[in-house]
């Protein structure tokens, strides 16, 4: 871990006002998020690193727009990537952000693939993003939302991208039978492995931050949802409302409807150590290896909704 005080000479902020919510894409980022917008006291930002999400032309929370619009003022924050810079300019963003909405908690939303845009230009690739070590010296609260089932994962990915709709909201039709689509099991593991990979490394990041990790599947699981909210809520400073209903609905219907070669996938899946993805989460929450006592136990993090 780097020597904050050797690199930086400001002080730590005070930003316990602020969280971000950080997920990896279909993990139910715009489900989760509009249950935080519904509590007391709290606000709500979309991808602030997604410019199809706020335009960083015109929308001020576009952390993209902002850094580019400060650079004009201070050359340094478009030029230069040193960690003091970089911190600097984080200051100056949270710090607008918070702003806004005075009295108030705000949540921010930042993909995985999202993180690189907060990282100084010399980072090692396995070292904690800086991202994380600045919220953690700030007092930056974390909720950490995954998906346990890694294969839905993907294959709600591929169906996204095949209907080109990512999030059904309003009129908006969850997937139909027409709109199936044939998955190519060469690169079902790879796309499998990856995401695991992925899941993996932000879970040991986070690790030590005031982070709270939440699993998509106890988080619309008819048995444990609200107490899951409930969760979410008290790490927020506030009360989950009664009788809560997100405007967002699943995008993908079940894997035998979807997916048009779904025997093959499943055989796939049963020749490469995959089958507990064919497994429903148990109602307690479990994992179908940690329901069975079988689960890894270094990999037996808190992991996974639909975005």
């Amino acid at each position: 871990m780097p020597d904050w005080s050797a690199i930086l000479s400001d002080a730590p902020l005070d930003l316990s006002s602020l969280a971000i919510l950080v997920s990896h894409d279909r993990s139910g980022s715009h489900f989760l998020g509009s249950f935080i917008k519904a509590l007391p006291g709290n606000r709500m930002v979309d991808e602030v690193c997604n410019e199809d999400a706020l335009d960083p032309a015109t929308n001020p929370m576009s952390f993209l727009g902002y850094r580019h619009n400060r650079a004009l003022e201070v050359p340094d924050y478009g030029r230069r990537r040193n960690p003091k810079v970089v911190s600097q300019l984080l200051d100056e963003y949270f710090r607008f952000v918070v702003e806004q909405f005075p009295g108030e908690n705000v949540t921010i939303d930042v993909k995985y693939g999202h993180v690189h845009n907060f990282e100084a230009a010399w980072w090692p690739i396995f070292r904690r993003p800086f991202l994380f070590e600045y919220a953690r010296r700030n007092k930056i609260r974390i909720v950490h939302l995954s998906r346990w089932n890694t294969l839905e994962t993907v294959i709600s990915s591929l169906v996204a991208e095949s209907r080109k709709l990512w999030h059904a909201i309003g009129d908006r039709p969850q997937a139909q039978a027409s709109e199936a689509v044939t998955v190519d099991t060469r690169q079902l593991l790879e796309q499998i492995e990856t995401l695991n990979e992925q899941k993996a490394a932000f879970f040991r990041w986070t690790r030590g931050l005031k982070c709270l990790p939440v699993i998509y599947e106890e988080l619309v699981n008819p048995d444990t949802g609200h107490e899951i909210r409930q969760r979410v809520a008290q790490f927020l400073d506030s009360a989950a409302p009664a009788g809560f209903q997100s405007p967002y609905r699943k995008v993908t219907p079940s894997m035998q409807v979807i997916v048009r070669n779904w025997d093959e996938v499943k055989k796939f899946c049963r020749d490469n150590e995959l089958a507990h993805y064919l497994l429903p989460i148990t109602a307690s929450g479990d994992s179908p290896e940690a329901a069975a006592g079988t689960a890894d136990p270094k990999a037996a993090e808190p992991e996974a909704h639909e975005s």
